[in-house]
C-alpha cells in the first residue's frame, strides 16, 4: 500500500466452487486489465475465496466509480457461476444489493422475519446486511 499513499484499497471478497475459480480469475483479469487503476489479485485457492484490492482516489469521483464497478462485477460474476457475493468479509453494508441479487426476494423476505422475531427492537447491528422497514414491525 505504501505504494500508492494517495490511494484507499477497496478490497472485494467473493467465493467459487473451486472448479470455478479459474473461470472468476480470468473473467476478473480481463476487466481489470482495462483498468488504470492498481488491482493486485490474492485468493485462497484451497478453497475458492478470491481478493482483489482496488486502489483508487476518494477524491477522483471517477476512481471510486470504477473501483465499484470492478467489485460489482466480480461479485455478479462469482454469482452467475454458482458462488456467493461475500466469502468471508460479511455482507454489512456494501453487499445489501448483492445479497438481493444472490438469495432473492422471497429468501431475504424470510430472513427478515427472522430478524424481526429475535430482534424486535432492530437492536441487533440495524441497517446491516437487512434492511427493516421500521413501519412494518
Amino acid at each position: 500500500m505504501s505504494q500508492y499513499p494517495d490511494y484507499e484499497p477497496m478490497i472485494t471478497d467473493v467465493c467459487v466452487p473451486l472448479t470455478k475459480l479459474p473461470d472468476l480469475i480470468h473473467e476478473t483479469k480481463l476487466r481489470i486489465d482495462q483498468s488504470t487503476l492498481p488491482c493486485p489479485i490474492i485468493a485462497h485457492a484451497g478453497d475458492g475465496n478470491f481478493h482483489v484490492l482496488i486502489f483508487f482516489r476518494p477524491d477522483h469521483p471517477n476512481e471510486v466509480a470504477e473501483a465499484k464497478d470492478i467489485a460489482s462485477n466480480m461479485a455478479l460474476q462469482a454469482i452467475a457461476l454458482g458462488g456467493t457475493c461475500t466469502g468471508e468479509h460479511g455482507i454489512g453494508v456494501g453487499k445489501k444489493d448483492l445479497l438481493k441479487t444472490e438469495m432473492g426476494e422471497n429468501t431475504i423476505n424470510l430472513m427478515k422475519l427472522i430478524k424481526t422475531t429475535v430482534d424486535p427492537e432492530n437492536i441487533m447491528n440495524p441497517g446491516k446486511m437487512l434492511d427493516i422497514d421500521e413501519k412494518k414491525k
